[in-house]
């Protein structure tokens, strides 16, 4: 258990006065949150709690513990649902280069429904008829037709393109 874990045990039983009752919301024995509790008074060389058969009570140093601690805890839990929050919901910028004609016929319908869907999410379209390069031009993805040259990039094929080459009766 690390020492965040042990804190936030510490202010189970401080809240719940009761090891057994607070072992049980953090999914422990009795016995591991006794332990936990005296490996932390150690850490800090000081008691937290004063405990008899009948009743847990928080010490003076329990006390100002406590009143430090249950704070920074509500912050913590705050900042890791932040991040989480903010990992679960795509957010930011995503640069796109595509060739015009692909780019106007059936990319604009894919782009407008994906905004709708993330928001969160703001994409900058870029339509060349040219190969841009897409690492020292700042683009995170780019279409492509035709064959691809080595490179690292990681493609994938998303449909097979026909060629058909036509001409008038007239120019043949």
């Amino acid at each position: 258990m690390d020492r965040i874990d042990a804190l936030r045990l510490f202010c189970s039983v401080a809240e719940l006065e009761s090891f057994t009752k607070a072992a049980e919301r953090e999914a422990m024995t009795p016995g591991a949150a006794s332990k936990q509790i005296t490996a932390l008074e150690q850490r800090l060389q000081a008691r937290l709690f004063e405990r008899t058969t009948r009743s847990v009570r928080l010490t003076d140093a329990g006390e100002a513990l406590l009143d430090r601690v249950r704070p920074w805890l509500d912050e913590y839990d705050g900042l890791e649902q932040g991040v989480a929050d903010a990992r679960s919901a795509p957010a930011g910028v995503l640069r796109v280069a595509a060739p015009v004609d692909f780019g106007a016929r059936r990319l604009l319908p894919i782009v407008t429904r994906f905004m709708n869907e993330w928001p969160g999410v703001e994409v900058r379209l870029s339509f060349a008829d040219r190969m841009v390069d897409l690492v020292n031009e700042g683009f995170d993805v780019g279409v492509r037709i035709g064959n691809l040259p080595d490179s690292a990039l990681i493609a994938k094929r998303l449909a097979a393109a026909c060629m058909t080459a036509v001409a008038s009766p007239d120019y043949l």
